[in-house]
């Protein structure tokens, strides 16, 4: 099937300030592909806040999910976390879309992965 770009929003929450970070990022909805974040023009973006403090991720939006693609991985300062979260379960008209959150240390490097 043809590729249908999709958007898409991921939202942190520091759990010492209880600030939160959102970024909205552009995915191409091709295999193995990185999503684009338009703060950074980048692949990836920072997990703001001090050293040695958590962020968890507590939401990631879509506007639609995926054509080619089905699920994103978490990629954080290049590992795979082995997180694997469905398209079809991000779309913004559900409700609790990622409950419990996903831990990582604040100045990581974020990036979501497209699978098929």
């Amino acid at each position: 099937m043809a590729a249908t770009a999709f958007r898409g929003t991921m939202t942190f929450r520091n759990r010492k300030t209880g600030q939160t970070q959102r970024e909205a990022f552009t995915a191409t909805d091709v295999a193995n592909a990185l999503v684009s974040y338009a703060s950074t023009s980048n692949n990836f973006v920072q997990a703001r806040g001090s050293q040695g403090e958590i962020v968890d991720i507590i939401d990631i939006s879509l506007s639609a999910a995926g054509v080619d693609t089905t699920q994103l991985a978490v990629v954080v300062s290049g590992m795979d976390t082995g997180e694997r979260l469905l398209g079809s379960g991000l779309v913004s008209t559900i409700n609790n879309r990622l409950p419990g959150g996903i831990p990582i240390r604040a100045g990581s490097s974020v990036q979501l992965k497209q699978l098929a």
